[in-house]
């Protein structure tokens, strides 16, 4: 997904994909490190002048000769974005496809990419008849966002112990906090005892809620 243009108020000039597949910063780093104001909106590098627009770019140092080519390339390159005065900026995907972003959209978004064994477990699970929250929940752990310890670390937080808190014995992972710890392994199998349920436990999250859809209890208007 990129960004495409209208009043250049809520794209970052350097840091966003507006004018192709890269961001400037990524396209002209020896530009990005000459800049001041790295964080500003498209909109903050220019101004209208009537009903047409300027660009004004400031520079920490003069440039050499032998840089002004690459500083053409670049005019040249943000100049074949018209900003549209009064109109959004919006998202569009990278085929050029608009989309307003919204929560829906992006689901989608995220869906398409999905793995089919993932995709088809969506589209049953959505029909279980439990709160939003319930659902969303679940469907934050199938694709692993629950920001527990193990994940954090992951995504470049400092930790300096990713163990479970509570048991000790192992890493604080998605499957361990919610199928093979010890007390929410007794809860799951207080669950199965009171539905009847004296089939086998799964050490996986996706297939043990796989296992719980199949028995269908669900579409039957029961409640888990």
């Amino acid at each position: 997904m990129r960004w495409k243009v209208g009043s250049g108020s809520r794209i970052l000039f350097w840091e966003d994909k507006w004018t192709g597949d890269r961001s400037l910063k990524e396209a002209y780093p020896w530009l990005y490190a000459n800049t001041y104001n790295k964080d500003k909106t498209i909109s903050k590098y220019g101004k209208w002048d009537n009903d047409r627009w300027e660009w004004i770019l400031s520079w920490i140092r003069h440039w050499f000769e032998w840089e002004k080519p690459q500083i053409e390339t670049f005019l040249e390159e943000i100049d074949t974005k018209t900003l549209v005065r009064g109109r959004s900026d919006i998202w569009m995907r990278n085929h050029g496809e608009d989309m307003i972003y919204t929560v829906k959209s992006v689901y989608n978004l995220l869906q398409g990419s999905c793995p089919s064994d993932k995709k088809q477990f969506f589209e049953d699970f959505w029909r279980v008849k439990v709160i939003p929250s319930t659902k969303f929940f679940v469907w934050r752990t199938i694709l692993n966002g629950v920001p527990i310890m193990i994940n954090l670390r992951h995504r470049r937080v400092f930790l300096n112990n990713v163990s479970c808190v509570m048991c000790g014995e192992q890493d604080k992972t998605i499957n361990h906090l919610l199928i093979t710890y010890k007390v929410t392994t007794n809860i799951w199998n207080m669950c199965n005892k009171w539905i009847g349920n004296l089939g086998v436990s799964h050490n996986q999250i996706q297939a043990h809620f796989e296992h719980f859809l199949l028995l269908e209890l669900d579409l039957k208007g029961n409640m888990l």
